[in-house]
């Protein structure tokens, strides 16, 4: 009867044992497994990050971009305006040279007048 009773305790004594290395080793795979998800989703955020930042880059390009289109119109605005201007002054001072010479040469028409009826005076 003790033998059976040892031979029966060492069976459930090896049954634990081995029920105890079956769970250890389920809970190492478990372990494993959510390792491995960790890794993917951590490579997958690293993935959306890398993106997003592409991302904004290219906005940021893209305003930079933008900026000096609207720097260089300001700018070819801005030297037509001046040019504009310039050809306005020009304009003024041709006319103004113009109207000099046309007063000069009255001036002229009417010296030779004063000349004339001073000639006739005489």
């Amino acid at each position: 009867m003790m033998k059976k009773k040892k031979k029966k305790k060492k069976k459930k004594k090896k049954k634990r044992k081995k029920e105890k290395k079956k769970k250890k080793k389920k809970e190492e795979e478990e372990n494993e497994e959510e390792e491995e998800e960790n890794e993917e989703e951590q490579e997958q955020e690293e993935e959306q990050e890398e993106e997003q930042e592409e991302k904004e880059e290219e906005e940021e390009q893209g305003q930079e971009q933008e900026e000096k289109e609207e720097e260089d119109e300001e700018e070819e605005q801005q030297e037509q305006e001046e040019k504009e201007e310039e050809d306005e002054e020009e304009e003024e001072k041709e006319e103004e040279e113009e109207e000099e010479e046309e007063e000069e040469e009255e001036r002229g028409l009417r010296a030779v007048e004063v000349e004339d009826n001073e000639t006739e005076r005489t």
